[in-house]
Parts: C-alpha cells; sequence; structure tokens
C-alpha cells in the first residue's frame, strides 16, 4: 500500500522513512457503534467481513524536516477524519522542541473533559530495540481521534497513529515500523 507514495517520500524529505510491515487487523475495522463509540467513518465501502473494503496510503504534508502519511479507507480521502483510520509521521528534533509529554499534557490531564476517551492510561512503554515511547490515549469530541505512540531514534521523532486503538494494538503497529526502518 506504501509503493504508490514511497518514492515520492523519499525525494522530498531527509528525515529517515519509517513505514510498518502490516496493518493491524483490527485497525482495519470499523469501530462499532454499539460498543458504546460513534461511528467514526462516513461513506467508507465496508466488505461483508466488516472490513474496510479500500486501503491506501496518502501523504498529507512533507518537507525536509518533517513528513505525514494518512492510512485512508476510502479513496481519495488525503487524511480527512471522515475515512482516515490511521497516521504516520516522522519529524526532526530540534534543541527546542517540546517534549512528548509536554505536547500532550492537556489531553492526558485530568482537568481536559472531552466527550469520551479511551479506557487506558498514557504513558511509557518499551518497544523493540529497547526503544522507549510514548503511549498517548484517544479522545472523542466532535469526532475520535488516533491513540498514539510517539518515541525518538536519534534526533527523529516519529508517531504511529490508529483511530480508536487499544495500546497493544498501538505498540504492535509501532514496532512493526521499527523494523522496518527506510533510510533515505
Amino acid at each position: 500500500m506504501f509503493e504508490p507514495i514511497l518514492e515520492s517520500l523519499q525525494h522530498q524529505t531527509q528525515i529517515p522513512i519509517v513505514l510498518p510491515t502490516e496493518i493491524p487487523t483490527d485497525a482495519i475495522v470499523p469501530f462499532p457503534a454499539e460498543q458504546g463509540g460513534a461511528q467514526p467513518y462516513i461513506n467508507v465501502p465496508i466488505t461483508q467481513g466488516g472490513h474496510f473494503q479500500h486501503i491506501s496510503a496518502s501523504i498529507v504534508d512533507v518537507d525536509p524536516a518533517f513528513y505525514s502519511v494518512s492510512l485512508d479507507a476510502a479513496p481519495n480521502c488525503q487524511g480527512a477524519d471522515a475515512c482516515s483510520f490511521g497516521e504516520l509521521t516522522g519529524e526532526q528534533v530540534y534543541q527546542d522542541t517540546p517534549s512528548i509529554q509536554a505536547e500532550y499534557f492537556e489531553q492526558n490531564s485530568f482537568d481536559y473533559q472531552p466527550v469520551g476517551r479511551s479506557p487506558e492510561s498514557p504513558g511509557k512503554v518499551t518497544l523493540n530495540r529497547g526503544i522507549e515511547g510514548y503511549f498517548v490515549q484517544f479522545v472523542c469530541g466532535a469526532n475520535c481521534n488516533f491513540s498514539k505512540l510517539i518515541w525518538q531514534q536519534n534526533s527523529y521523532r516519529y508517531m504511529a497513529g490508529i483511530r480508536m486503538a487499544s495500546q497493544a494494538t498501538v505498540v504492535n503497529f509501532a514496532n512493526s515500523i521499527i523494523e522496518n526502518e527506510i533510510k533515505p
């Protein structure tokens, strides 16, 4: 699914590109409304087996020091909330780049009261190769966002997000990415 965008991405960024070897099965199944959450996807074709009929990747933003790739469940989605089920980012970390915890402090604060949120707590996790990551749970407002796993390798920060996913799902997803690093 990444072949159509990989060459373009490699030519436009200096960040080492990291992509997964697989997409978690539970990431390609729309979150059932009967399980307590709002249906996050609109006009997304679903197979009879309940999976997304279409999955693809699109470049949302790219420059020499940053890239963002959307995982989409509908053609021409381009990262829109109604049809995107995941996101991958890579960015250069500078001396004044805020820490991961500082960037997500408000969202993880008990004072922040979204319409809904993951029952799992944010916090540090150990990823493959002994890399320390930080889990950020999803929250719901007008829509539900991604559960995220953020980690740093050398002077780069990466994020792997899956809409409304469990910590286990995004940890497995991030580990798949870490094991599949592609050099520019």
